[in-house]
């Protein structure tokens, strides 16, 4: 069953098209539902720039429009993955020195043949939109009975 994360303020930055498909790069705010779903430490405020290690396995990706005239702008783009994960630190808009916020970078890969002609659509119509991930979690490998090592004897390992 897909698990569905949904980032509230997404901004669409850019797009392309390559031979196997395309991509979308999007900026959003940070929540909890998708550090919990990628499995990251917190990040820390001073930090400037941090590349997330981590991928989501999607199967569609639903963008709405915050504005409630361009609703109907509404789409799904059928998409592969998600993917290139970056927090950036940017200085809070007209307080300068004043405050800052993190934001998350990422993109979305996508096999859609129309997928470019609808993001053209709505990168000229819509501003700020609401981002719907729509994934499948990838099973984790337990540890096998036999491999793990105990405290004393990773440190006998450690060279000196």
């Amino acid at each position: 069953m897909a698990e569905r994360i949904n980032l509230t303020t997404v901004q669409l930055e850019a797009f392309g098209r390559t031979r196997k498909g395309g991509w979308a790069k999007f900026s959003s705010g940070i929540n909890s539902k998708i550090v919990d779903a990628m499995e990251w430490a917190e990040v820390p405020e001073c930090t400037t720039s941090a590349k997330m290690a981590g991928e989501l396995d999607a199967s569609v990706v639903s963008l709405t429009p915050k504005d409630e005239a361009l609703k109907r702008h509404t789409f799904d783009l059928d998409s592969n993955r998600v993917d290139s994960f970056e927090i950036v630190r940017r200085e809070l808009d007209g307080k300068k020195q004043k405050g800052f916020r993190q934001e998350l970078h990422f993109k979305v890969r996508f096999a859609d043949p129309t997928g470019c002609k609808k993001l053209e659509a709505y990168f000229l119509t819509v501003g700020k939109s609401s981002l719907q991930i729509s994934y499948t979690r990838q099973p984790k490998q337990e540890d096998l009975p036999g491999t793990e090592l105990k405290k004393d004897e990773r440190q006998q390992e450690l060279p000196n």
